[in-house]
């Protein structure tokens, strides 16, 4: 009896009824979107309400892209560059198809000032809109109400003015981004009662009608007679992939050929199945037609597995959008981009910490949940993060800004990081916090010119990287004045590699042609493995090289005395030469190697440069024995550029306790000390080397070139033999 009586106590579920008059967008056009809500049994009586929440992107709201507005005359053109646009929200009620002229409706808008008749674009606050009535008396059950977002004809039957042309700016500005399927939540509200849900509609943006782009990836090594695949997707101007398409796809190079045929119901892209026949760079273009031909990025044949395979990442996104796939299990759809349409093999949304985004703490338990279910060992990887920002703490403190750090854990149940000062108020701060978590992680800083650095303390191996460049900017810059630039930081002193990753807050995972300041850029993380073990390792390591979006094959090291020393770590030399070699995906510029004494002020010098031909270069020079870092920087003559990690060569031997290593035992005598020896301990005659090196074998190990002497460094230092 008990429970028979609940259930006749329990309210019946809502009889009214939701639609949309068009469910189907475009990609960034001013759209009209009309919300229908039938009523139900109840009728719709003055205190009643209907609330609609706008969407939510992984912890943001869709004012990203478009604001919606009660006021007409707050209506803007279409914007470019990410910046959203304001479309008019209006309301109308109707019974058997027409205006209720006699009933006044009620609209509110959160975020909107009535004063200044204006709306906010604040990304990360819940927004809904409330629809009521005024006057009028009540709605029948059978009438509609109908709420309007980017209503341009509805401006234009209105409008009292000389220029009505204002109302063709009117329409809500769809995301940048398709989508599957957006729901669009609403409520209803009875007078003095509990709101009810009413069922979610669903909206789907597509992207634009033709491709733009012919994006073509593949893997940067790949071994001889094993299969390999390569990815060409069809993406629009805006790096979605176009779906619908009937394309036929032309795969050529190094002596392969295939073809397939995009039907029209495909996803936008297709996965070829090759083996290479010959060892060497294999060069492969993919051609759909109508002149739309994409070149792969080069890939390295090797005869056998080499001990470091090339992982293309892009480690710092936000915002997104998780739907259910058939079987009901959350499908984040920006693994499924960086995966089935980037090509890539690493990624990380990087959640801001608590305190920002919307309903954060569920957020991060799905992207704890994404970590797990969204790898796919060997052969895609999803690490989780969150995003630290120092100038909130500033703000608070009233000190300078610590900058923005990403941190990167080696488990998927790492710990939500938090913007509450009483736990973390600065970057030290955030270190400390780190130790006391079971989970290892790193930091690395980002944006570093624009949002603010620390680089007077290092916290190895709690601070391994630096992310150089994304759609922020360029953090290489070699300006006296730029704080926070690569300049910055290497002269402080402190150690540790490059990367590069988009900066993306759309969860464009490797979008290609994505852009803000400038486009996206792309980490490279040398591991023997694709697993959750070597890709931290190689991060944590400094292993790593940055790029400006494009894949090139990038290696560089200094050998020495028969002993690889990688980038990203600090070593004592002792007759240390840098070899390099890269294979690009567009003529090459210029290719420089660099060093910089790492001490306050010191600006780099340049130890060699060249302007090769062609698309490849290769290079070898005989070092000094000092303290220093090198690293390479390459510029292709379309813009794209890389970035090796720096070596960090030491003649301190109390920088072992830093965690330098001494792989040639110059520090194993009584004295700590380096064994003194001649002018540099330069190989040969102390002359610049400019040397071919073999094309297989040197990644695996070097051919030392003679013995060299261990010695302390002159003073000045002298940076290459050749001073």
């Amino acid at each position: 009896m008990a429970l028979v009586a609940l259930l006749l106590l329990a309210p019946s579920a809502h009889s009214g009824e939701v639609e949309l008059a068009e469910a189907l967008f475009t990609v960034q056009e001013k759209a009209r979107v009309e919300w229908i809500y039938t009523v139900g049994d109840e009728g719709f009586e003055p205190g009643d309400e209907l609330r609609l929440d706008d969407p939510v992107f992984h912890g943001m709201t869709w004012s990203k892209w478009g604001v919606a507005s009660p006021w007409v005359e707050a209506c803007t053109p279409q914007q470019d560059g990410q910046v959203a646009s304001v479309g008019w929200l209006s309301a109308r009620a109707q019974r058997g198809g027409q205006d209720l002229e006699d009933v006044t409706l009620g609209l509110e808008r959160d975020g909107c000032d009535p004063h200044s008749r204006s709306c906010d674009d604040e990304i990360h606050s819940e927004r809904s809109t409330t629809l009521f009535l005024q006057g009028g008396g009540s709605l029948q059950p059978g009438d509609s109400l109908h709420l309007l977002l980017g209503d341009q004809d509805g401006c234009h039957e209105q409008c009292q003015l000389a220029d009505c042309s204002g109302c063709d700016d009117c329409g809500f500005e769809m995301p940048d981004r398709a989508f599957p399927a957006i729901s669009w939540p609403s409520w209803f509200c009875p007078g003095g009662g509990d709101c009810q849900a009413l069922e979610s509609v669903e909206l789907e943006v597509q992207a634009e009608a033709e491709p733009a782009t012919l994006l073509v990836t593949a893997p940067g090594q790949v071994v001889l007679g094993q299969e390999f695949t390569v990815k060409a997707a069809l993406l629009d101007s805006l790096g979605n992939p176009v779906a619908g398409l009937e394309r036929d796809l032309q795969l050529a190079g190094g002596g392969l050929q295939a073809s397939t045929v995009l039907s029209p119901d495909n996803e936008g892209w297709h996965d070829f199945t090759l083996q290479a026949e010959q060892t060497g760079i294999l060069r492969l273009a993919v051609d759909a037609g109508e002149g739309l031909v994409g070149d792969a990025n080069p890939i390295e044949v090797l005869a056998e597995a080499p001990a470091l395979f090339t992982y293309w990442g892009d480690l710092h996104a936000h915002h997104g959008y998780t739907i259910e796939d058939s079987d009901g299990v959350p499908l984040d759809l920006n693994h499924v981009y960086a995966r089935d349409v980037a090509g890539l093999d690493v990624v990380a949304e990087s959640l801001k910490a608590e305190g920002v985004e919307i309903d954060d703490l569920a957020l991060w338990e799905s992207l704890q949940q994404g970590c797990s279910v969204g790898t796919v060992e060997g052969s895609f990887l999803v690490l989780l993060a969150f995003e630290w920002m120092g100038d909130l703490a500033a703000d608070e403190l009233g000190t300078t800004s610590d900058g923005h750090h990403n941190v990167y854990f080696d488990r998927c149940d790492g710990p939500y990081g938090t913007h509450d000062l009483e736990q973390i108020d600065s970057l030290e701060g955030l270190w400390a916090w780190l130790e006391l978590q079971p989970q290892p992680a790193v930091s690395v800083p980002h944006a570093t010119r624009f949002t603010g650095s620390d680089f007077s303390a290092g916290h190895q191996p709690r601070q391994a990287a630096v992310e150089v460049y994304s759609e922020w900017g360029d953090g290489s810059s070699w300006e006296d004045d730029d704080a926070g630039s690569s300049q910055d930081w290497l002269s402080s002193g402190l150690r540790g590699g490059w990367i590069a990753s988009s900066d993306n807050h759309d969860g464009w995972m490797g979008n290609p042609v994505a852009s803000r300041n400038v486009s996206g850029g792309l980490a490279a993380l040398l591991a023997p493995e694709l697993s959750r073990a070597a890709i931290f390792e190689a991060l944590s390591q400094g292993r790593s090289y940055a790029t400006t979006g494009h894949r090139p094959l990038l290696e560089f090291a200094v050998a020495d005395s028969g002993v690889e020393l990688l980038p990203g770590q600090e070593y004592l030399p002792a007759a240390p030469s840098a070899h390099w070699r890269y294979h690009g995906t567009a003529e090459l510029e210029r290719v420089a190697l660099y060093a910089i004494a790492p001490a306050a002020g010191a600006q780099r010098e340049l130890l060699w440069e060249d302007d090769p031909d062609g698309l490849d270069a290769e290079g070898q020079l005989a070092l000094a024995v000092a303290d220093l870092a090198l690293w390479l920087e390459v510029e292709q003559q379309d813009g794209e550029k890389a970035w090796s990690s720096p070596v960090w060569l030491s003649t301190d031997c109390a920088r072992l306790e830093s965690g330098a290593s001494d792989p040639l035992g110059i520090c194993s005598d009584d004295t700590g000390e380096p064994t003194p020896g001649s002018r540099c301990g330069c190989r040969g005659d102390a002359a610049m080397v400019l040397l071919p090196l073999t094309l297989l074998g040197w990644r695996r190990r070097w051919k030392s070139g003679g013995t060299g002497e261990r010695c302390r460094p002159p003073s000045p230092p002298c940076l290459s033999c050749a001073s």
